[in-house]
Order: structure tokens, then sequence, then C-alpha cells
């Protein structure tokens, strides 16, 4: 893992003036950060699926990269992080540099070790959800479609605000209410 790389796209994620999915422009952030996602990708010699996802409850795109699994792909590891920003005391800017450029960082790093690496057995699917400072509004969508298509969903990462120490510098904090205690574990 590469921690200026982290960095550098903290920065450039929170040098949008806001990722906020209620702006005048939902989807400036998103142009962009697909195609960042298609340079990572291009030239593999293995398929891996760049998409942005429409949402009828939000202007606001998601996006999921895919890499299919090479023994069990039906089965699906979704690692995940919300792309928007909020900003609730100064106005309209809400660069979201941990809240959650630093989540959405560290996906994009897991997904170009994950790339080096090459596929797994498993199907992985990363996403950057739309929408999710006001209610869990992309994910949620997702989410649905994945039950009512029985997708097969064996665990889910969610990363949000990691720049934050919580309990101390190399610690990871786990959210205990609505997970799976076999997963924390």
């Amino acid at each position: 893992v590469d921690f200026t790389k982290i960095k550098e796209t903290v920065e450039w994620l929170s040098s949008f003036e806001t990722r906020y999915h209620l702006s005048s422009t939902p989807n400036r952030h998103i142009d962009p950060f697909v195609q960042r996602l298609n340079q990572m990708v291009q030239g593999l010699d293995f398929n891996v699926d760049v998409e942005r996802i429409s949402h009828s409850s939000t202007r606001q795109d998601s996006i999921r990269v895919r890499i299919p699994g090479l023994q069990r792909s039906q089965e699906i590891i979704v690692l995940g992080g919300h792309l928007d920003s909020i900003n609730q005391s100064w106005g309209d800017l809400a660069p979201g540099a941990d809240d959650n450029a630093s989540g959405s960082a560290d996906l994009v790093e897991a997904l170009r070790v994950i790339l080096a690496h090459g596929p797994l057995d498993r199907t992985i699917e990363f996403f950057w959800y739309a929408g999710e400072e006001t209610g869990l509004v992309g994910s949620g969508e997702i989410a649905r479609e994945y039950n009512a298509t029985n997708k097969d969903v064996v665990a889910v990462l969610q990363l949000d605000m990691t720049m934050v120490a919580g309990e101390g510098r190399f610690t990871m904090s786990s959210m205990t209410d609505y997970t799976s205690s076999w997963l924390r574990e």
C-alpha cells in the first residue's frame, strides 16, 4: 500500500468545491473519477468492468468496478464507500477531505493493489456510492436491486472517514451495529 497515492487521491477529490448530490453539478467529479479508474484498468490481461450507475432518487451517479472471480464468480465481495460530500455549516463548499474522500481514496488504493495481483476466486466489486450523506441513497438502490435479483453477496466492507484516528494510530475502528460479528472477527 502506498500512502502517497492515498494522499494524492484525497487531495484531488477534495479539490472539487463540492461533491454534494443535490448541487447544481452533482456529477462534476464523477466523469474525471471514472476516467482515472479506466486508466487504472487499461492494458490488463484480465477483464475489469468500470461503470456508472444512475439512480432514480438522485441525479448523482454511483460508480462500480467489477473484477470477475476465477472459481466462485457468483459469490460477490463488496468494498464500498460514499463519494459524495455535504456541508451543513459553511454554505455551498463541501470538499469532504475526510468525509469521504479518505474512504474513497482507500478504495482506489485497494483496487490498485488487487489489480496488481490479478483476479481472486470470488468476484470483487468496488463501489463509490452517490447521495449517502442524506441517507444511503445510492447504496440503498443498489442493495435493493441486488436483493431483488438474488445476487450472492458474501461480504461487505464499507469505508467512511478513514482519516479519523479513532482509538489511536494503527487502530481500525469497526462499527458493531447492523454488521456481521463473524466478519468483524
